[in-house]
């Protein structure tokens, strides 16, 4: 069988057996990818696998018709992480994304935009600003791949629309407190909300940071003119709804909680 060769970003490391691995790797084209690596543990030979979750590689490599497994010939790497180039922060961030792309992901399903998304969070100058609107950004292209946008642009139960352009082309947002129903992805005003229903508060400011969200892909500089709370608030609302959505529990949960509401 004709080996084949492709760039792949490293998911998870899982020791088998002795001294062996099971890796899963991201494909642009082919989803998720899983090898074993036999005596991929054992340090200082040449079948040491030394690469670490969000690594980007290049892997040569098989596949055999009707096994789980692909075999893996060769590895290159491209854009590692450096432990010594990397905050905690950052290590928080990275890890929770890395096991949520885990979880989503599928064999065979083609994975364009989540590999684009593990290349921009490599690829991006992490700073103390830019850090909390970057996880917002990466959860919001998460749960739009999966199929699961928010209709931010009316209440649902009313039709009332949350904004409107002006003479100047700029949109002005209604002064309206909303509820995500979480059932829907759709948004309710305070006015029209049964108190039976599961919902979390969506404020103004969040409505046009998703409406930010749906006109452009620069991340980095979209938000400085919004407070951190906001930011945080609804990374932790849209992360609820994401969780929900995919029936997901993340072990590194409580650890990204935590970072959030410090």
């Amino acid at each position: 069988m004709a080996s084949m060769k492709e760039s792949v970003f490293v998911l998870t490391l899982t020791p088998y057996r002795d001294a062996d691995l099971i890796v899963n790797f991201l494909s642009r084209d082919n989803g998720k990818l899983s090898a074993v690596i036999y005596r991929g543990r054992t340090l200082g030979k040449s079948s040491s696998f030394l690469y670490n979750p969000g690594d980007l590689i290049e892997i040569e490599y098989q596949v055999y018709e009707n096994r789980e497994f692909i075999r893996i010939e060769n590895t290159i790497g491209i854009d590692l992480l450096r432990a010594d180039q990397i905050s905690y922060d950052q290590f928080v961030i990275h890890s929770y994304l890395i096991e949520i792309i885990t979880k989503v992901s599928k064999p065979a399903l083609p994975a364009d935009e989540i590999f684009e998304l593990l290349a921009t969070i490599s690829q991006s100058t992490w700073t103390e600003k830019n850090r909390y609107s970057l996880l917002l950004w990466a959860i919001w292209k998460v749960i739009k791949w999966g199929g699961y946008q928010i209709d931010f642009s009316n209440c649902c139960q009313c039709l009332q629309s949350s904004w409107k352009i002006k003479a100047n082309h700029e949109p002005a947002f209604r002064k309206q407190t909303y509820s995500l129903l979480l059932e829907t992805g759709r948004l309710v005003c305070g006015s029209c909300l049964q108190s039976s229903e599961k919902a979390q508060t969506v404020s103004s400011a969040m409505v046009k940071i998703l409406w930010l969200f749906s006109r452009s892909e620069n991340h980095e500089e979209l938000y400085n003119d919004f407070p951190l709370n906001t930011i945080n608030d609804l990374t932790q609302l849209l992360n609820n709804y994401m969780l929900r959505c995919y029936e997901l529990k993340p072990k590194s949960l409580d650890i990204l909680t935590g970072f959030l509401q410090k």
